[in-house]
């Protein structure tokens, strides 16, 4: 099963971009952290069961970095949730699509993740997550 897990924007500022949404989408904050080696800072603000996700870059040598200095702020990617990261993966590729990166799986805060490839999805870079099994 997939489901809307999250949206993510690309923001110059977290902090100003998350007082901005709590008070327009009266969400609650989820949280916040610090990934990529420092070089990524993400905050989580949650509204009904969806997650805004907001992706700041912390260093020039981030791709989250690059992507706003070409593109400016705005939509970065939309999560689905999934339940079996590795059998979507394997239907997805099934389908012609490609990923992002060597390596298709990558572990971040607890979950595993997989970016299709925008080239396949007219634009859309689209993260499978899959929360890890305790």
């Amino acid at each position: 099963m997939v489901r809307l897990h999250h949206i993510s924007i690309v923001v110059k500022d977290a902090d100003r971009a998350k007082e901005t949404f709590l008070r327009l989408l009266n969400g609650s904050l989820v949280g916040e952290h610090i990934i990529d080696e420092g070089r990524l800072k993400l905050v989580w603000i949650k509204f009904n069961n969806t997650i805004l996700e907001l992706l700041q870059p912390l260093s020039s040598d981030s791709d989250i970095y690059r992507s706003l200095e070409e593109r400016g702020e705005g939509l970065h990617h939309i999560g689905v949730e999934v339940d079996d990261i590795e059998e979507e993966v394997e239907r997805l590729k099934k389908l012609g699509m490609s990923f992002v990166g060597e390596k298709p799986i990558s572990e971040v805060l607890n979950m595993l993740i997989a970016f299709v490839s925008p080239n396949d999805l007219h634009g859309v870079l689209y993260e499978l997550v899959q929360h890890k099994r305790k």
